[in-house]
């Protein structure tokens, strides 16, 4: 059955969940067609250098797609990551300034409860300004802190892939309403540290939201993130919101089977060669998982 089915139903959401853990059910996408070529994005800042270059190693290995290019997007400053993938072939550095619709600086007024969530905001915005950078129809993001485990497509008999989480967070929803004009009635997260954007479809997003607004996309972006909520705008969440809304023939989705394990175990799991999580379509090691 499609997994459109489960999406709108909390108690079968759960049922579903349960399910495909216990089971482990085999990915369709995983003998999907991986003929469409892809740019592969990766936005990083040096707190990322220790694990960016397993990161690019496991996405050449694992996504079947043809990669033209792979394009680290991270600040001027960084030189360090700079130095880390200048002899990588097919990878190039975009700095940040280059594409950025805003300064970090004028974000670091986001400090909700003492935490500054600029960098955070900025990479988000990143992940949409970069689309006028690419060169084939769809790009794939990946966040620096996760690595991809196994074999797999992001496109399904013409349908992208759309990969659901566990989590659900409703400011990320409130923020949605507020910039597209719509509360998105899913029951669970698109919020899943790799998506497939398509350059056309984030051009006729960031449109709408500039249309609702009569302001820049990024601004309107911007204006409407509650200030007192550490979490309060996913860009994950929001393309996804838009694709179910507008373009939901198009997409195909699946449980995006992510492990997220502490950042101490990446030095044992590399030279282990990541064996222990190929059950998982990808493993994060987040900064904040000590």
């Amino acid at each position: 059955m499609d997994n459109n089915f489960f999406i709108n139903s909390k108690i079968l959401v759960h049922i579903y969940l349960v399910f495909i853990r216990l089971l482990n059910f085999p990915s369709k996408l995983s003998g999907a067609d991986c003929g469409e070529k892809i740019t592969l994005v990766i936005p990083a800042i040096d707190k990322d250098k220790e694990i960016l270059e397993s990161v690019i190693v496991q996405a050449n290995k694992n996504i079947k797609h043809k990669i033209v290019k792979t394009i680290i997007i991270c600040p001027k400053k960084s030189k360090g990551l700079t130095d880390l993938v200048s002899s990588m072939s097919g990878v190039v550095i975009i700095n940040d300034e280059k594409i950025s619709p805003l300064n970090i600086k004028s974000l670091k007024e986001f400090k909700p409860k003492g935490i500054d969530r600029s960098g955070w905001i900025l990479q988000q915005l990143l992940k949409f300004a970069i689309h006028s950078e690419i060169d084939t129809r769809k790009y794939l993001v990946i966040d620096a802190d996760t690595l991809m485990t196994k074999p797999q497509c992001y496109i399904l008999k013409g349908k992208s892939a759309l990969l659901f989480s566990d989590e659900y967070h409703v400011p990320y929803r409130q923020h949605i309403k507020k910039v597209l004009g719509f509360y998105p009635k899913y029951k669970v997260s698109f919020v899943s540290h790799a998506m497939l954007f398509d350059v056309s479809i984030v051009s006729d997003m960031l449109k709408k939201i500039e249309v609702k607004s009569s302001k820049p996309w990024y601004t309107a972006l911007i204006e409407n993130i509650n200030k007192n909520e550490i979490s309060s705008m996913s860009e994950y969440e929001m393309y996804a919101s838009f694709l179910l809304k507008y373009y939901k023939q198009n997409i195909y989705i699946e449980y995006w089977n992510n492990k997220s394990v502490s950042r101490k175990r990446f030095k044992k799991d590399k030279k282990n060669k990541f064996s222990n999580y190929t059950n998982y379509r990808s493993v994060s090691y987040h900064s904040y998982n000590k």
